[in-house]
């Protein structure tokens, strides 16, 4: 670093002759006639280690080469002086240098060993947080299927709606039970719809469909018990009487249930909305009935003019015992907000 400028400038300047005094390297400081001047000059020296000279010039002063720039007998000089000076503050500088790194080094120390957690409170914070993970991951998991649930039955209602549109549309007429046969319903429906898997009617081929209505204690031949669906309030089973027309299952997984027999003037379209793998199976919590009426339009059950409709919700009760408890949830399902929500259900 120069700070030369803004003074006059020395045309004669000693030559720079480095002594070593303490391990730091020095110039012979030239003499100044001011006294003050010869101060400042000292310090900004002390400052610029290895620019004597140029802060001599700056401040305007030009050595002499005197007899106590060359250094006096009578044990006076000048240089000397401005010597000490210089070394006495290098020293001074890197003790307070060799203090701070010190205290630094003793600070970060004591910030650390505050800063770190024990064991035991480690122990502690993990054990608090798995007490609330275990509090409130079973109501988040909930709520994500009640949601997942509610979004289905949703989607199939369309689904199934656009597919009586589109057999409306190729056939100029409605579907309804004037117009198809016992058992018809099912092939008609597959038509226009994304089927993977053909379960059966469920009646007639009890071994093989996917829900076969059988009574209680029936098993299939290869050892597995069959798939039963029961009530809203898990109290009895259902009457599979009005599952069992026709079963196949759908793309999104969704299993497709019909009643449309020969002995009842009644077109039923059930949906177990996440598959008969997946719990709860039961009537009006995943597994809900739509109904075709005499005009030819999906309506959901327990609307009024379905087959359980009930202004006391009989067939959507938390203590009904009846063997459709749940049939007429569909409707309530779709139109009320809560209905997923709702604790007991």
């Amino acid at each position: 670093m120069n700070l030369r400028g803004g003074g006059a400038t020395c045309n004669q300047a000693p030559s720079s002759v480095l002594a070593e005094s303490n391990g730091i390297m020095h110039h012979p400081e030239p003499k100044a006639k001011d006294p003050i001047k010869k101060q400042v000059a000292s310090s900004v020296a002390s400052l610029l280690q290895n620019d004597v000279q140029g802060a001599w010039e700056f401040f305007g002063l030009c050595p002499q080469n005197d007899k106590a720039a060359q250094g006096d007998s009578s044990g006076f000089s000048p240089q000397n002086d401005i010597r000490k000076d210089v070394i006495l503050s290098q020293r001074r500088r890197i003790h307070l240098k060799r203090n701070w790194i010190f205290h630094s080094v003793q600070n970060d120390r004591k910030k650390s060993k505050h800063a770190a957690f024990t064991m035991a409170e480690v122990l502690i914070t993990i054990g608090i947080i798995g007490v609330v993970a275990a509090m409130t991951l079973p109501a988040l998991i909930n709520n994500a299927q009640n949601k997942e649930l509610e979004e289905g039955l949703k989607r199939s209602y369309s689904v199934l709606s656009q597919a009586l549109d589109m057999y409306y549309a190729q056939n100029e007429e409605r579907l309804t039970n004037e117009n198809v046969g016992a058992y018809k319903l099912k092939p008609t429906l597959m038509k226009y719809l994304n089927v993977v898997q053909d379960c059966g009617s469920g009646h007639a081929d009890a071994d093989t469909a996917c829900i076969p209505n059988t009574v209680n204690g029936v098993w299939h031949d290869n050892g597995q018990k069959i798939n039963k669906y029961r009530t809203y309030n898990n109290k009895a089973d259902i009457n599979m009487d009005l599952f069992d027309d026709g079963q196949f299952v759908l793309n999104d997984g969704s299993l497709i249930l019909i009643e449309n027999s020969a002995y009842a003037s009644r077109l039923f379209i059930s949906v177990d909305l996440n598959g008969f793998h997946k719990n709860p199976n039961r009537l009006g919590q995943d597994l809900f009935m739509f109904q075709i009426d005499e005009k030819g339009k999906l309506l959901p059950m327990g609307a009024e003019g379905t087959q359980y409709y009930s202004k006391t919700n009989e067939y959507c009760s938390p203590t009904s015992t009846s063997n459709m408890n749940g049939a007429g949830c569909t409707y309530r399902a779709l139109t009320d907000k809560t209905f997923f929500r709702r604790k007991g259900r």
